[in-house]
């Protein structure tokens, strides 16, 4: 053993020790970003999952509808079947402009079907809905005027004691 790599073993084990604390941390983020992601899709796309579970039990019930309801869930399905569920920068602006259009589309279409129950089945109570199955109950307005810890606004944002 040379007595230079004795002198220099703090600077080793310094080196070693970093090396590790970067891999660990590149594993943990990774795993963070993948959570976060996850967590981000779901809450997007709860509400399309509403729509169409709605769209679904309109169908086994046979209500009849005017043409103009007939027209707008027409309309609505077509959107539904543009949805793209990927991270492309442009398929995503899109997917948010289809969403919105859904949602327009299903404030009209409420009012349309008179055997809905306008207070269980109205967007404001899907939404509040979805923001208390999506971890962001605080968002928007919950009533009690508390935030409940979130940080950031919009789909994306996280509650402070997280989803998971």
């Amino acid at each position: 053993m040379d007595f230079d790599d004795v002198l220099n073993l703090e600077e080793q084990f310094y080196q070693d020790g970093f090396a590790y604390g970067q891999a660990q941390s590149a594993l943990t983020s990774f795993k963070e970003g993948k959570e976060y992601g996850l967590q981000t899709a779901f809450q997007k796309y709860l509400l399309v999952g509403q729509i169409q579970g709605l769209f679904d039990i309109l169908e086994l019930t046979h209500i009849e509808l005017s043409t103009q309801a007939a027209n707008n869930i027409k309309q609505i399905k077509e959107f539904l079947t543009q949805i793209t569920y990927d991270n492309d920068y442009g398929n995503v602006i899109n997917t948010e402009k289809i969403i919105t259009k859904i949602r327009n589309k299903m404030r009209v279409l409420v009012n349309l079907i008179p055997e809905l129950d306008k207070k269980s089945c109205n967007l404001s109570n899907m939404d509040e809905l979805s923001r208390f199955i999506g971890g962001l109950e605080g968002e928007n307005g919950n009533g009690n005027g508390k935030n409940s810890g979130t940080t950031g606004t919009g789909i994306g944002a996280l509650t402070d004691d997280g989803m998971w």
